[in-house]
C-alpha cells in the first residue's frame, strides 16, 4: 500500500514539473533554447559550477562542525561525499535527499543516522534563518524590485479553497475517531515517538553548545556567497544579462532558491524557471533572453547534482567502512 501512495505521490509531483516546464517553454522552439546554450559563454558557466561545488565544500565543513558536539567526527571528505549524493537523490525523490545523505554517511563512517539527521534539520534551519534575513534585507533595499515575488507568492494563492477546507476537517475528525478506537495500539506507538522526540531534542541541546560557533558562522558566510556568485555568474554566460548588477543577483537569489524550494523532481523544475523569469523581467530582460537565462540558472545546478552528484553516490559505495 505505501509503495502505491509513494508511486501516485511522485508521479503527482513528476506532472507538476512536466506542467510548469511545458508553460515555460510554451511558445518557444526547443531548438532555439538549444542554440543559445551552445552560444554561451562556456568559462562563465563552469566557474558558476565550480562555486556551487565550493559552497558544498563549505556546507560539508560546517556539517561537521555540527556533529562534533555530539562526539562524531567524520572527515569533511565522507560529509562532502555524503552531501553531494544526498543532492543527487533530491532529483528523484524530493526531501529525501536529506536521509540519503545520512545513509551514505553511515556507510562511509558507521555514524547513526538518528544524530547525523539531528544536525541535518539544525543546518537546514541555519539556511532558512539566512534566507529570511536576506529577503527582509532585500524588501527594505530593494522594495520596488522585490514586489513582482510578493505577488507571485501573493496571500490568495496560499489561502486554502472552500472544498480543500471541508476535506481538511472530514479528515482530522476521521484521525481523531480512528485514534480513539485504537488508543491501546497505538499506546505504544505513541511512547516510542516521545522517546524518539526526546532523543532528538537532545542532541539539539548539545549541538547548539557548540564550541565551533564562530568558525560555523564563517562557514555559513561562505556557503551563500559561492551559492549567490553559482547564480551572478550565469549573467555574463549571455549578452543580455552581462550588464546586469549586484540588485539582480540578490532578487535572482531569492527566486531562484524559492523555486529549488519546491517539492519537484529535476531541483524545483519549472518552478525555479518561472520564478526566475518573472524576476529577470522587472530588469526589463525580454522573455526569450530570460527564459534562456532561467534554463542556463537550473542548468548548472542540475550539472552539478548529476555529474558530482551522482559520482558521490556511487564513491559512497565503494568507500563503505568495514
Amino acid at each position: 500500500m505505501d509503495k502505491i501512495k509513494n508511486i501516485i505521490k511522485y508521479s503527482l509531483i513528476m506532472l507538476i514539473a512536466i506542467i510548469l516546464l511545458k508553460k515555460t517553454y510554451k511558445g518557444f522552439e526547443l531548438k532555439e533554447i538549444w542554440e543559445g546554450i551552445k552560444n554561451s559563454k562556456v568559462n562563465w558557466l563552469i566557474l558558476a559550477i565550480i562555486s556551487n561545488l565550493l559552497s558544498h565544500i563549505f556546507r560539508a565543513a560546517r556539517w561537521r562542525l555540527l556533529m562534533i558536539p555530539l562526539k562524531l567526527k567524520p572527515s569533511v571528505f565522507h560529509t562532502f561525499i555524503a552531501d553531494l549524493s544526498g543532492l543527487f537523490a533530491n532529483l528523484f525523490l524530493p526531501r529525501l535527499g536529506e536521509i540519503f545523505r545520512c545513509t551514505a554517511l553511515k556507510r562511509m563512517e558507521k555514524i547513526p543516522i538518528a544524530p547525523s539527521l539531528t544536525s541535518v534539520v539544525i543546518e537546514r534551519s541555519m539556511d532558512v534563518i539566512i534566507f529570511c534575513f536576506i529577503t527582509i534585507f532585500s524588501f527594505f533595499i530593494l522594495s520596488k524590485k522585490m514586489q513582482v515575488i510578493v505577488n507571485l507568492l501573493s496571500i490568495k494563492s496560499i489561502i486554502p479553497s472552500k472544498k480543500v477546507i471541508i476535506i481538511f476537517a472530514i479528515l482530522s475528525i476521521f484521525v481523531i475517531i480512528t485514534s480513539f478506537l485504537l488508543k491501546t495500539y497505538i499506546k505504544k506507538y505513541y511512547l516510542k515517538a516521545l522517546d524518539g522526540i526526546k532523543y532528538f531534542l537532545d542532541n539539539i541541546t548539545y549541538i547548539l553548545n557548540n564550541d565551533n560557533k564562530i568558525m560555523i558562522i564563517i562557514y555559513t558566510f561562505f556557503i551563500w556567497l559561492f551559492y549567490f556568485l553559482s547564480i551572478y555568474l550565469v549573467f555574463f554566460s549571455i549578452d543580455p544579462t552581462s550588464n546586469l548588477k549586484l540588485d539582480a543577483g540578490i532578487i535572482i537569489l531569492i527566486a531562484s532558491s524559492l523555486g529549488l524550494a519546491a517539492p519537484i523532481q529535476g531541483g524545483g523544475a519549472g518552478a525555479m524557471h518561472l520564478l526566475v523569469i518573472a524576476a529577470l523581467n522587472i530588469f526589463n530582460i525580454s522573455k526569450e533572453d530570460s527564459i534562456l537565462s532561467a534554463t542556463l540558472i537550473h542548468g548548472v545546478q542540475f550539472v552539478t547534482a548529476v555529474i558530482a552528484g551522482g559520482a558521490c553516490m556511487i564513491l559512497s559505495f565503494f568507500l563503505k567502512k568495514r
